[in-house]
């Protein structure tokens, strides 16, 4: 996994917070390491509006896949990204309600049009399914979105080493620009 650096505030990350849910006040400092990070994906029942399944990927590989939101939590412990598409006005409002949470939300939904604008759409191509009225697959949504977020990161890198090239500057490591954001922040 690539290396990258973790900030503690998410003005300096990029990363969206849901206004509908409460952030943890704790975080932890500047690290460099592995990004611990699961990608969430709920689905909803049309008629009863309840949770029928939850699928979710873990930054080590792990998965989930049950119907549980409380099952999701302990399976969610060491993570300090939780990722989705349309995470912030939907997953996040099923799964924790108006509770505080510890993650900084990162949605794809969000991010893809800044990223792609030479896109038609946005929404996540689901070409698994055979009928379009059957329950999604959360865990084939997640490895969808989970592709989204990797094309995103790097979409995002190419435009920062591109904007470094025609400054003539080198393009910055990803350690410098942590610790330019880290030295602004003083």
């Amino acid at each position: 996994m690539q290396e990258s650096p973790i900030s503690n505030q998410s003005a300096e990350t990029g990363v969206v917070e849901s206004s509908n849910t409460t952030r943890a006040s704790s975080r932890s400092p500047l690290r460099y390491g592995p990004l611990r990070y699961a990608v969430v994906d709920v689905e909803i029942g049309l008629t009863d509006h309840r949770i029928h399944d939850i699928g979710a990927l873990r930054y080590d590989g792990a998965i989930f896949h049950k119907a549980s939101k409380e099952e999701l939590l302990p399976f969610l412990e060491r993570v300090e990204y939780l990722c989705g598409h349309n995470i912030i006005h939907h997953d996040a409002k099923y799964l924790f309600e108006d509770r505080q949470i510890p993650w900084r939300l990162v949605d794809t939904l969000y991010l893809s049009p800044l990223l792609f604008p030479e896109r038609p759409y946005h929404r996540l191509v689901k070409d698994d399914k055979l009928v379009s009225d059957q329950m999604n697959n959360p865990v084939n949504d997640c490895e969808k979105a989970r592709d989204l977020l990797l094309d995103e990161m790097a979409r995002w890198w190419e435009l920062a080493r591109r904007i470094a090239t025609s400054a003539n500057k080198s393009p910055p490591s990803t350690e410098a620009a942590s610790a330019k954001m880290s030295n602004s922040n003083r």
